[in-house]
């Protein structure tokens, strides 16, 4: 049908976006050719778009009904498995960052004490089982070498790569948690020059 064909590439791309999720998995089943299942489901019209919870065993499905765009069925799978997913593929902007390191990544580009920062972000690191901890460090150790400068170029680098579009969904993870870090460090730049522009 019309509707089905409208949905199938926007379906498609939450399927990608949520590949790697191992506990949210996106399935399609044409109902026109498994017919005994929509008997089962009880779906009568097209296309009808049906969630099953973990260890359901495909027992009692709850019904969407939400829209259906892309952003629309990413936010719903985000909120129903415990995800942070984002439209287009890729992680949340908040996933993969750590606090304390966040906080040491405001304060390296204003200090005067570069080398106790990042000697405190190297501590911090070998204590947290964040798998971004030891990228944070080779953030603030390139930040210390080549000046913040990095971070704008590397943040276009990585930005590219994902929009190519010629990744696997699990490097565009990695480029995403890549891109989450290297923000703590500009986000805290800005509120910064921010903060001095209103003094």
């Amino acid at each position: 049908c019309g509707h089905c064909k409208s949905l199938a590439p926007i379906y498609e791309k939450v399927a990608k976006t949520f590949a790697t999720e191992s506990n949210c998995v996106v399935a399609n089943v044409d109902a026109t050719v498994y017919t005994s299942i929509a008997e089962s489901y009880g779906i009568g019209g097209y296309p009808t778009l049906k969630f099953f919870t973990a260890g359901s065993n495909g027992k009692e499905p709850l019904n969407y009904d939400g829209g259906r765009t892309e952003a629309d069925l990413v936010s719903y799978l985000n909120e129903k498995c415990g995800t942070d997913r984002a439209v287009g593929g890729g992680y949340g902007p908040n996933v993969g960052r750590i606090a304390e390191l966040d906080k040491l990544a405001s304060e390296l580009l204003i200090s005067n004490s570069k080398d106790l920062i990042i000697k405190s972000a190297r501590e911090i690191s070998k204590k947290s089982n964040i798998g971004t901890a030891a990228y944070y460090v080779r953030v603030f150790e390139k930040v210390e070498k080549q000046g913040k400068d990095f971070l704008s170029k590397e943040i276009a680098r990585l930005s590219k790569i994902i929009a190519g579009g010629n990744n696997t969904p699990e490097k565009i993870d990695d480029f995403s948690l890549r891109l989450n870090v290297l923000k703590a460090f500009t986000e805290s730049n800005a509120k910064i020059v921010e903060q001095h522009s209103e003094l």
